[in-house]
């Protein structure tokens, strides 16, 4: 391998290593009660949302970046996977209500609302406890 390629390899192996350790893909599984108790944080955040609609772009920001410290703490892969697509379908519902887009907005929030779906099921929990409402 040349010294460009090697060292460009190294680099995303390491860049993988950081996003596993920072994503918490390498933690250890939660207790029931751990995960009972992040879980019910988590929707609690979310419902504020209030996904059985669109949200508007203010309260979509609002609610991404209060997950933002959530979303570590959701360790487990089963968890953390689509809580990072609601996170991120959030985030694009607010860029899409800010530039007048309400159709992208309505798939944004109902690509949230499936991941919520996901979520729910993994956590044991109603997906009411995600929607708010």
């Amino acid at each position: 391998m040349t010294g460009a390629r090697a060292t460009g390899s190294r680099r995303r192996t390491g860049l993988v290593v950081v996003l596993l350790t920072v994503t918490g893909c390498g933690a250890q599984s939660l207790s029931p009660e751990e995960r009972t108790a992040r879980c019910g944080d988590f929707a609690a955040a979310v419902a504020r949302a209030d996904l059985r609609g669109t949200p508007t772009e203010a309260v979509a920001r609002e609610v991404a970046d209060s997950l933002d410290n959530r979303l570590s703490r959701l360790g487990a892969p089963a968890l953390h996977t689509p809580a990072v697509e609601i996170h991120r379908d959030l985030h694009a519902v607010e860029v899409a209500q800010r530039a007048g887009d309400s159709e992208k907005a309505d798939e944004a929030a109902a690509r949230a609302r499936e991941a919520v779906s996901e979520l729910a099921a993994a956590c044991g929990l109603p997906e009411s406890a995600f929607l708010g409402g």
